[in-house]
């Protein structure tokens, strides 16, 4: 099951001019705002996963409204998931994500692979802004 296999999580944010992806994004351009294990709890619907996965962000960040929110996840977990895990989503016709997924390798962010894979398709992502003035929630959000 994908659970057992893919805990220990880093979540990155950050912003960008681009309506595609044909690059890795250098992390260091990237807001690290979640580094922790994910827990069942998390999982609005159960396990397996049929609701929401709920991940309370440990670092604040501030999107100022005007680029495309890029997020970027890199999973350590020493196990691995099943082929058939993946997060719902819908088809989009740019390369709106990419993704690199071994077996047998675990991906340094700061030295990223030279190959990887697009995706022509967007998450079913909700995002959550509390109160704090700044930028206010973006309407269209898109994203993998």
């Amino acid at each position: 099951m994908f659970f057992e296999g893919c805990k220990a999580w880093k979540i990155y944010l950050g912003e960008i001019c681009a309506d595609s992806l044909s690059q890795w994004i250098p992390v260091d351009q990237l807001s690290l705002v979640f580094d922790s294990w994910l827990s069942a709890d998390m999982f609005g619907g159960g396990l397996p996963g049929s609701g929401w996965l709920v991940i309370p962000l440990q670092q604040s960040f501030h999107y100022s409204g005007e680029q495309n929110l890029v997020l970027a996840v890199d999973e350590n977990s020493s196990g691995s998931g099943s082929s058939d895990d993946d997060f719902f989503c819908w088809t989009h016709s740019n390369s709106s994500a990419i993704y690199y997924q071994s077996l047998s390798q675990n991906p340094d962010p700061q030295n990223p692979p030279e190959t990887f894979y697009h995706v022509d398709a967007l998450n079913n992502l909700r995002l959550h802004f509390s109160g704090g003035g700044g930028a206010t929630a973006p309407s269209n959000l898109q994203g993998y």
